[in-house]
């Protein structure tokens, strides 16, 4: 499956609610920017995602383009020597710092708690996991709530240079844009 183009069944609109969400994520090599839209729509940005590179430690700014002026949803900072990354995430007022915790050093298998998503047994912050599948071609993350149901795949596509990759939002809650804020 080419991740930019999604089979028909899960295109997104926003007149059909019975059908996925999904967002398109177009990178700027030249400004280290990526612009995350609706597929449906992709002239209007929902998010924007800036990199700082060349720092010690890679930092990742999230905000959302939905309010004027843009406001920040949540950072992110990769270390150069550490498998694991550092999030804060800003979001309908909740403010969340967490670690993106590596499970093993080979395979690509992260958790992290998830404000939005909550353990029904206690209440407290869900664990969500992130797993991945790839191909030649294509690098699928897919992020499991606590019930290990999907929520979310990024399909990631490893030979693109501008239109890099779509978000598809899965399961009862793929409206909400909480969960859309802590998923990009």
């Amino acid at each position: 499956m080419n991740p930019t183009e999604p089979s028909a069944a899960a295109t997104s609109t926003t007149d059909n609610p019975t059908q996925n969400p999904i967002l398109q994520v177009d990178y700027s090599w030249r400004k280290w920017t990526a612009s995350i839209t609706e597929k449906s729509n992709p002239h209007e940005p929902l998010y924007t995602v800036h990199y700082r590179p060349f720092a010690i430690s890679t930092h990742i700014i999230y905000k959302s383009t939905t309010t004027t002026p843009p406001t920040t949803i949540g950072t992110g900072t990769l270390h150069p020597f550490s498998i694991n990354s550092h999030f804060t995430l800003d979001s309908h007022n909740k403010h969340h710092r967490g670690t993106l915790k590596a499970l093993k050093r080979w395979k690509t298998s992260y958790t992290h708690l998830s404000p939005t998503h909550l353990d029904p047994s206690t209440g407290q912050p869900g664990v969500l996991t992130w797993t991945s599948d790839s191909d030649f071609k294509t690098w699928d993350f897919i992020c499991l709530d606590v019930d290990k149901l999907p929520i979310a795949k990024f399909s990631a596509n490893l030979w693109a240079l501008k239109r890099i990759g779509v978000v598809e939002f899965m399961g009862p809650r793929r409206w909400e844009r909480g969960v859309w804020d802590e998923v990009v």
